[in-house]
């Protein structure tokens, strides 16, 4: 594998780091239980990544998964049409990119999901069923190694307790959520399919989002398939398992072999959870997009906001005015957008305290 290189100077990234962390801000410190309205969540746009032409670095071609690595400061985009996983600052200042299209040694056949910490970054490639891990320094990501991934095909991880979780049914276990440390051993799994029946309903039903709240040590698994979410303790235990208010995702049946999708009834619509993200005081934030049927959505697009109680599961306030939101880190929030053209967007987060 080659991996293309640009240097930057380290004397701009450790100017501009404690701009990018401040001393003590984090989300973990805000955990006062009066942050329970949407209303007080204010968002300003600084910045954004990505360019239709010109400086290739900044051209992607479908940004599939964001991460922050706190430590350094330095924001990761894994890039699912470019095969290439590319590291900034935060500021915007590209650093270096590793990846490229194929199965050697630092490559991606189909690259799903990633975290990052400790200046270490785990790609999970889908295609090849493998983690692909690369060492962030402070002016290149160098290769890694790569492992075989401990169940079939998981297309969402997170990372809590230095273990990695992923998201993906698996017929031996009957879960659908499995823990393994970082040398991709399975330590445990958990939680039953959210769509009843056989192993394969299960398995053509088990698309979610997945969020690890570290500070709280909380697992989040939100259905993309029917309207239903679920917190668990970090060792497995089914903390709470809510309906989403309101939200008509697809109508699953199945006839035989062959499982169906069709719009709610009456509906031309349907409603599809595309975030699900630790938010400040042990809060989880839930976004679901309304898309046209058989029509392809921007996934900036977001229709409801939802703000949930990560202990309880109680929905505290739901919003339609909140943009998509990726990731929170720090006083940053960020998001992706598809149309013009691929991006990233940062903005500036505040949330008052309620009265």
């Amino acid at each position: 594998m080659t991996l293309g290189r640009r240097q930057f100077r380290n004397a701009f990234l450790g100017a501009t780091l404690p701009w990018i962390i401040p001393a003590g801000a984090s989300l973990s410190g805000l955990q006062d239980p009066a942050y329970t309205s949407l209303d007080s969540l204010q968002l300003r746009e600084i910045s954004r990544l990505g360019l239709l032409e010109g400086d290739p670095t900044q051209m992607f071609g479908d940004v599939t998964a964001l991460s922050v690595d706190e430590s350094r400061g330095v924001l990761l985009v894994l890039d699912r049409l470019g095969h290439r996983l590319s590291a900034f600052t935060i500021a915007g200042q590209f650093i270096d990119w590793a990846g490229g299209q194929g199965a050697g040694p630092g490559e991606f056949t189909r690259p799903v999901a990633m975290v990052s910490a400790g200046g270490s970054v785990h790609v999970v490639d889908w295609g090849q069923n493998r983690l692909t891990r690369f060492q962030l320094d402070s002016d290149n990501l160098g290769y890694g190694g790569e492992l075989r991934l401990p169940v079939a095909g998981p297309t969402k991880v997170c990372l809590l307790d230095d273990d990695l979780f992923l998201l993906r049914y698996q017929e031996g276990s009957g879960q659908i959520v499995h823990r393994a440390d970082q040398a991709a051993n399975l330590a445990s799994s958990f939680g039953s399919p959210f769509v009843e029946g056989d192993a394969f309903m299960a398995a053509a039903t088990d698309d979610g989002l997945l969020a690890c709240d570290e500070a709280y040590r909380r697992v989040y698994v939100v259905s993309r398939a029917v309207p239903r979410a679920r917190g668990y303790s970090a060792n497995g235990a089914l903390l709470w398992d809510i309906e989403l208010p309101g939200v008509e995702t697809a109508v699953i049946t199945r006839e035989r072999s062959v499982v169906r999708w069709n719009p709610p009834p009456g509906r031309s619509t349907n409603d599809r959870p595309v975030t699900s993200v630790p938010a400040p005081g042990g809060r989880l934030l839930v976004q679901v997009q309304e898309g046209v049927w058989g029509q392809a959505t921007d996934p900036a697009t977001v229709a409801r906001t939802f703000l949930i109680d990560g202990e309880s599961g109680e929905v505290l306030d739901e919003s339609y005015d909140i943009p998509r939101i990726e990731l929170f880190s720090g006083d940053l929030a960020f998001s992706r957008v598809a149309e013009p053209v691929p991006q990233v967007v940062i903005r500036k987060w505040t949330w008052s305290r309620d009265e």
